[in-house]
């Protein structure tokens, strides 16, 4: 048993010190078994732990990743490559308009205790070394205390509730989420032309004004201008 461990909760964030990555690297290196319940992956983020979960398979560490189609924002390059993983198991929440998915839990468990880290981290780029972050660090060495068996209650509970992920489901997904990128691409274009920069009446007389002063070079006057004006020039939609 490892007789150092800061029992004491802490935060975990990305400051220059330490980030939510480096937290996630060590706990990694040396755990049997982990358990990722996280609403968004995308593949810039998963590419910082592919190394590790490959290392896990060295040493025979397995884990489990339950991730969600929750805002469409999980992309099907990375629920592909965490499929290579032999001992990685991810399954897959469906979302729907009635009910979201938005957990950021990490569960890690070592010979004598367990790591447990909940808060508002996804697997990406930005979450786990630049964005502000904040992430709670629990560390238990009583395997039948009353939090820890709490939440893996809950993760197991989730992982009943899920879907596997095989080749019919990405290939679905992949099509989805191509029609979504192509709708709000429309949907932008017509936005685009509805909303068009018009000025009011006050505003055209000011912009005149401006205008003139320019073309007779009066600095002064059109510095007093300005100032004068500095509230009443703005964009209307």
């Amino acid at each position: 048993m490892n007789e150092y461990l800061n029992l004491e909760p802490s935060l975990v964030t990305n400051n220059r010190s330490n980030t939510f990555y480096e937290e996630i690297s060590d706990s990694l290196k040396s755990c049997n078994r982990f358990y990722f319940s996280v609403a968004f992956i995308n593949y810039s983020g998963l590419q910082l732990l592919l190394d590790l979960f490959s290392s896990l398979d060295n040493r025979k560490a397995t884990g489990k990743i339950i991730t969600s189609t929750y805002l469409n924002f999980t992309d099907v390059k990375s629920l592909r490559k965490l499929q290579t993983f032999n001992n990685i198991n991810t399954k897959i929440y469906i979302a729907d308009r009635y009910k979201g998915f938005h957990t950021k839990g990490y569960i890690f468990e070592f010979d004598d205790y367990y790591k447990i880290i909940v808060g508002s981290s996804n697997i990406t780029q930005s979450a786990l070394k630049t964005n502000v972050e904040w992430n709670i660090k629990y560390i238990t060495k009583n395997k039948t205390e009353g939090f820890a068996l709490e939440i893996i209650k809950e993760f197991n509970d989730l992982w009943d509730l899920t879907n596997e992920i095989n080749e019919e489901f990405l290939l679905q997904y992949e099509s989805f989420l191509n029609e979504v990128d192509k709708f709000v691409r429309e949907e932008n274009k017509i936005f685009e032309k509805s909303y068009e920069i018009k000025e009011n009446t006050m505003q055209k007389k000011a912009l005149v004004n401006l205008q003139t002063l320019r073309e007779n070079n009066q600095n002064k006057s059109f510095n007093n201008c300005c100032n004068r004006n500095r509230k009443n020039i703005f964009i209307c939609f």
